[in-house]
């Protein structure tokens, strides 16, 4: 391990071992919903009234997992210092005593090639490592990550976030992702491990990596809950829209069916923002918005009931984002 890592590991004083053993039982036995939630909740001082007040929002709209950011990675596979603070505990804390059934997941990752590094030996073995004191440090039953690669079509995107050009093979990526989660699942074999990555349908055309069904069907293996984004598709109308959720259905059906952790659960990404150019040649709120997406499912379950029996719930992107009359559409039109 190198001395970096080392020093901050100490300055922490945990002990990365103590905490290997932690259990899920239990997790899972209500509703699935899951919501992206911003890092402030974990940074500086702690408004007991705003925690309590964000619990009950989220035990009133259904969700049942939050996805708290406490990234992203450092260069040396680390984490940054606020996410083990005792204002990340304490936040921790009220959330629970105010609904005992929120499952919260630290939200981990980072872009490739700046912060992550999925190919080196060291970098991973840091970084499951982190993970490991996080866990322990929160007193939380696992984690979410979002590791996200680029395009090199995308340059307003790797200008904007200053990502380094470097040579990669993108058609690595997807292998380096379900070694880093089964690496993960040998260290800590009983958290909870959620991820994020694109969709797989053919429909659906990203300005990041997209992963093939094969990928899906091995990452599935060493995960609990894998969300499926299902935004910025660079979808245009209804029917292609419609067309490409049945085909991410399907796939759901078939990974459950084949060699999936039996216990994985499946949920569609659901965004409630609004992208900046040039980026928002890839989301139509025509198309993407709640209404659209959660009418067009239930149109899809009632005439393929087969294949909508294996989507588990919705990921809500993001809590910051998402005001009250949206809440009130999820509500309505989300069953």
């Amino acid at each position: 391990m190198n001395s970096a890592f080392s020093d901050e590991k100490k300055s922490l004083n945990i002990e990365s071992n103590k905490f290997e053993n932690i259990s899920t039982e239990g997790v899972g036995q209500l509703a699935k919903d899951a919501l992206w939630v911003s890092g402030d909740f974990f940074r500086g001082v702690v408004v007991k009234s705003k925690v309590i007040d964000f619990a009950r929002l989220l035990k009133a709209n259904g969700i049942r997992y939050v996805y708290i950011f406490a990234g992203p990675f450092k260069v040396n596979g680390s984490l940054p210092f606020f996410a083990y603070s005792n204002s990340a505990k304490e936040v921790v804390r009220l959330l629970i005593s105010e609904y005992p059934e929120l499952v919260i997941l630290p939200w981990i990752g980072g872009l490739q090639n700046k912060s992550v590094f999925l190919e080196k030996e060291d970098w991973v073995r840091h970084a499951v490592e982190s993970i490991s004191l996080l866990v322990g440090s929160l007193g939380v039953p696992g984690v979410h990550t979002d590791f996200e690669l680029i395009l090199p079509d995308s340059k307003y995107v790797l200008e904007e976030r200053k990502i380094p050009t470097v040579k990669f093979d993108i058609n690595q990526f997807g292998r380096l992702l379900v070694d880093f989660h089964l690496r993960l699942k040998n260290k800590l074999p009983n958290i909870f491990v959620s991820t994020v990555v694109g969709s797989t349908s053919h429909g659906v055309k990203l300005w990041k990596w997209q992963p093939e069904f094969d990928e899906i069907a091995d990452l599935c293996k060493y995960t609990n809950q894998i969300a499926l984004m299902f935004y910025d598709t660079k979808i245009k109308n209804k029917k292609d829209y419609e067309e490409s959720l049945i085909e991410q259905l399907k796939h759901v059906r078939n990974w459950k069916e084949s060699n999936c952790n039996a216990s994985t659960d499946f949920l569609l990404g659901v965004g409630t923002f609004e992208n900046s150019k040039p980026l928002d040649a890839y989301r139509d709120l025509k198309i993407e918005n709640l209404e659209n997406h959660f009418l067009t499912l239930k149109k899809i379950r009632k005439n393929m009931k087969g294949d909508s029996a294996f989507f588990d719930g919705n990921a809500i992107y993001a809590n910051w984002t998402t005001d009250e009359s949206e809440w009130e559409t999820i509500r309505i039109l989300r069953n």
